[in-house]
């Protein structure tokens, strides 16, 4: 059959297949690199903002802000620094307990899988602890928190989260009871 095909085509036709054979995977390594370099994130769109804000009032009495700034180191690894300020009023007793906590906190999540991550913090607290039922001294409270989570995307760049925590350095002056659990949210620009 190929001694019916005159030789100019033969020639065209091998030559064609060559390039087919040896230009597809150059093109194909070409148009990876592209999309890598134009979906490349800039540093803002690496950036997430949240944190936690309670509010709950009666005899236990506690007003707590805490913004947090997260960012996306790599896709699977994400990196955050807070502070938190809470105000505690107990009066459930005939003391009544005030007291202002200060405090920071830096983080860090690894996805496990694309919604479920692990979870360290490190995280210092200063406020006033008991130390008898009538008096008070200003104490710092260092916490080791590890654990994981899962993130639910709600919207482009908006998610919640939900972590089951453990305080690995449970002191008298630890503010936290074993299992911790947190609910947040979290949105991007």
């Amino acid at each position: 059959m190929l001694r019916l095909i005159p030789a100019a085509l033969k020639t065209f036709l091998t030559a064609f297949l060559l390039f087919l054979v040896f230009a597809t995977p150059l093109f194909a390594q070409r148009d990876s690199t592209a999309r890598e370099d134009l979906y490349k994130p800039r540093f803002i769109d690496r950036l997430f903002f949240g944190g936690n804000f309670g509010l709950q009032f009666g005899t236990m009495t506690l007003v707590e802000v805490s913004p947090l700034v997260w960012c996306s180191i790599t896709p699977r690894l994400i990196s955050g620094v807070g502070v938190t300020y809470e105000y505690y009023k107990d009066s459930r007793y005939s003391y009544v307990y005030t007291t202002n906590i200060y405090g920071g906190r830096v983080l860090l999540n690894y996805f496990v899988f694309k919604n479920i991550f692990a979870h360290a913090e490190y995280e210092l607290l200063n406020y006033d602890a008991y130390i008898t039922p009538f008096t008070t001294e200003r104490v710092n409270v260092n916490s080791w928190l590890v654990g994981g989570g899962f993130r639910q995307m709600i919207g482009g760049r908006s998610f919640m989260t939900l972590s089951i925590l453990w305080n690995l350095n449970e002191t008298p002056y630890s503010p936290y009871t074993n299992p911790i659990i947190r609910v947040g949210i979290g949105f991007g620009f």
